[in-house]
């Protein structure tokens, strides 16, 4: 039986590229970490680096990196956190 396709308003699109774009993690990670496939995230941080000329930044200033995961549900954050303190 096939998945129900998911539709994400503009807005959590966005902090998606936000998270790749200003964190220290690759795409594939964000993307997992979200639970989209790593192509779908691709694609947007591709539209919106030509929407914005190439700049790979999203006008972060640096202090914004401890705040790369805001707008996300609780559950999503601690199972972040679990991951990277464990690794295996």
């Amino acid at each position: 039986m096939a998945r129900q396709r998911r539709h994400f308003i503009q807005e959590h699109k966005d902090e998606i590229v936000r998270m790749v774009l200003d964190g220290p993690h690759p795409i594939a990670h964000v993307a997992c970490e979200v639970g989209i496939h790593d192509t779908a995230s691709g694609n947007r941080v591709r539209d919106y680096r030509r929407r914005h000329g190439g700049d790979a930044s999203t006008g972060s200033t640096g202090g914004e990196k401890n705040a790369v995961h805001r707008g996300l549900p609780q559950s999503t954050q601690a199972s972040f956190r679990e991951q990277v303190s464990d690794p295996s």
